[in-house]
């Protein structure tokens, strides 16, 4: 019998540092698509927080496998992030999606 350090990960917690895996691999593509979106509006600029997100997302998976104490407690505070992220995300681009409708109507 080890100590909790020597302890495996539970297959759960296995999936889900594989899924931060995979979403913090989104970093490299979403700052590609923030990049040229720079020149569409500024758009680009909304890109900026979904990177800090899918950069300490990836960094999380790590401390998951390891069985980490406060790994689950980051995971958790970046679920609410990425909510309230998605959340504000949505919120400005209808808003300048409509101004963009106005300017063109006009």
């Amino acid at each position: 019998m080890g100590t909790w350090w020597s302890v495996a990960a539970p297959v759960v917690v296995k999936v889900v540092a594989t899924t931060s895996f995979v979403l913090g691999h989104m970093f490299v593509p979403g700052l590609l698509a923030g990049l040229a979106g720079l020149a569409y509006f500024g758009l680009g600029l909304l890109a900026v927080p979904g990177l800090v997100l899918a950069a300490r997302i990836y960094s999380n998976a790590f401390g998951l496998l390891r069985c980490e104490l406060d790994a689950a407690v980051q995971a958790h505070q970046l679920q609410r992030f990425a909510l309230c992220l998605n959340v504000i995300v949505v919120v400005i681009r209808n808003n300048q999606t409509l101004v963009l409708r106005y300017q063109v109507n006009a």
